[in-house]
């Protein structure tokens, strides 16, 4: 469920910086970058782990 959040406020990020401009699309991009790092680890954590909730484990990243 964490990660099915994260994902969906990268996505809200990724929307966000597409209507923004200048240095608040810039200051988006970069919460983008973060967001996808936590992303990864969360589910490199998970699939480590033998996460239970494997139907958002392997959701693709967008």
């Amino acid at each position: 469920m964490a990660l099915r959040m994260m994902e969906e406020r990268k996505n809200l990020l990724s929307s966000m910086a597409t209507r923004g401009e200048g240095a608040y699309s810039v200051q988006q991009e970069e919460r983008i970058v973060e967001i996808k790092k936590h992303i990864n680890r969360l589910r490199e954590f998970l699939l480590s782990s033998g996460g239970s909730n494997s139907s958002t484990v392997g959701t693709p990243e967008a």
